[in-house]
């Protein structure tokens, strides 16, 4: 009525069927918003908890039921995201978010909150807090490589989930999120939502043709509160998920060599760029420019051109071409270990979920080791640098060759100006 042209969305909190439907007759762009493990309680003052797990074990549900309100042939903007402070998993975002937003073609990422700061000298890690975090800064700046400089592939595929009239009436699907074993099928492919039935909303298309369409079979339970939105696992329900992955494969979605396997929670996308492995609690992004790791300590795994050896603490691992060079060619690349932050004298419950005292500055930055061997294409003098957080060069660290593979050795807790995330590995 007030003559406005620009795109409409809204009721960006829901993730029920009902209010998908909605969108889908109204909103020409959607917006959600996602949040792992935000505080219960409170904004994360002391009585808050936080559960301690990682988001690897339920395969990033926080991320699929947020993609799984996504709309055929629509924009799609998640508008605030985090992986929230004090989970001892929060490096796992920086994949997990951006890799898998930008496989689904997202439209837009902003996470929340404040992700720049004019200075942070003083001020304290809190549930939110992007600017003072040295873990959410890497995991940002993942996100700028992944999803924003465009990384990660857009998936080739879609499998559409078609929502009829009368399902969502009679069966009282309105209320209900899609099932979370559906919304699995969003770590292989693109994975959208259509209604069919219903009106588009003025200026949208139909999108894509998909390769394949299910229906709902089943549906999962929404937990409401008063800031943030889960959508509870169904891992009982009438789908299978195991048949559809045959189905893709049949129909060439899923090559021969992916290595997907439901049982055993693996999950290869369709450009074989990002492998989700729940059972070990590892997530890996291979691309041509970047190349990262998410895994506990004591594990070692190969990448591509990288492959980490010894890691003593759980942390994110990543090397990535600071220009459009391929990694393999690249003169100049950013190195990242990204560890776990804490406030000094924070203290917490004996399981770490409830916070007693939300501590002091200065911000902590969780030490470790890390040995990780990278496969140029051409064997040549390389020089390692610690970074400040500005970009800042540090300390020269020492590199050497064994073989054709340059070693790249890091113990972040004997740095001469303290631990940082941030690494400069240039050719001399």
């Amino acid at each position: 009525d007030n003559g406005y042209q620009g795109l409409i969305t809204q009721y960006n909190g829901s993730k029920r069927l009902g209010c998908s439907a909605a969108r889908w007759q109204i909103s020409q762009v959607i917006d959600l918003h996602a949040y792992y493990q935000h505080p219960r309680g409170g904004w994360g003052a002391p009585g808050c908890t936080v559960e301690q797990d990682s988001s690897l074990t339920d395969a990033a549900n926080y991320w699929r039921n947020t993609n799984a309100c996504r709309l055929s042939g629509r924009p799609f903007i998640v508008s605030e995201f985090n992986h929230c402070y004090w989970n001892p998993y929060q490096y796992e975002a920086g994949l997990v978010f951006p890799a898998y937003s930008a496989l689904q073609g997202f439209s837009a990422l902003q996470i929340h909150s404040d992700p720049v700061a004019l200075s942070v000298t003083k001020r304290i890690i809190e549930s939110f807090s992007c600017a003072q975090s040295p873990v959410v800064r890497a995991n940002e700046l993942l996100s700028t490589l992944l999803f924003l400089r465009g990384d990660v592939q857009k998936a080739p595929h879609l499998v559409e989930l078609v929502v009829p009239e009368a399902s969502l009436a009679s069966n009282g699907l309105t209320h209900w999120a899609v099932s979370t074993e559906q919304s699995r099928l969003a770590l292989l492919t693109g994975f959208s939502l259509a209604f069919p039935w219903a009106k588009r909303a003025d200026g949208t298309s139909r999108g894509r043709v998909p390769d394949l369409q299910i229906l709902p079979d089943d549906a999962a339970k929404v937990d409401d509160q008063d800031w943030f939105v889960n959508v509870i696992e169904n891992p009982d329900g009438q789908f299978s998920l195991a048949k559809t992955v045959q189905v893709l494969r049949e129909k060439g979605v899923l090559s021969r060599q992916n290595g997907s396997n439901v049982e055993a929670g693996i999950f290869e996308s369709d450009t074989g760029e990002i492998v989700m492995r729940t059972q070990d609690r590892v997530l890996k992004v291979i691309t041509p420019r970047t190349e990262a790791v998410a895994m506990e300590a004591g594990k070692s795994e190969r990448i591509g051109r990288l492959h980490v050896r010894d890691l003593s603490v759980a942390a994110t691992v990543a090397i990535a071409s600071t220009s459009m060079t391929p990694l393999a060619e690249a003169e100049r690349m950013l190195f990242i270990f990204s560890t776990q932050t804490q406030n000094t004298n924070a203290t917490f419950g004996h399981d770490g979920r409830l916070k007693i005292q939300s501590g002091k500055a200065p911000i902590l930055l969780r030490t470790g080791t890390v040995r990780a061997h990278f496969t140029p294409a051409q064997k040549r003098p390389f020089a390692l640098y610690a970074l400040d957080f500005n970009g800042r060069r540090r300390e020269q660290l020492p590199v050497e060759y064994q073989g054709d593979e340059l070693v790249i050795t890091i113990n972040s807790g004997a740095l001469k100006q303290g631990p940082t995330t941030f690494f400069e590995l240039v050719a001399e």
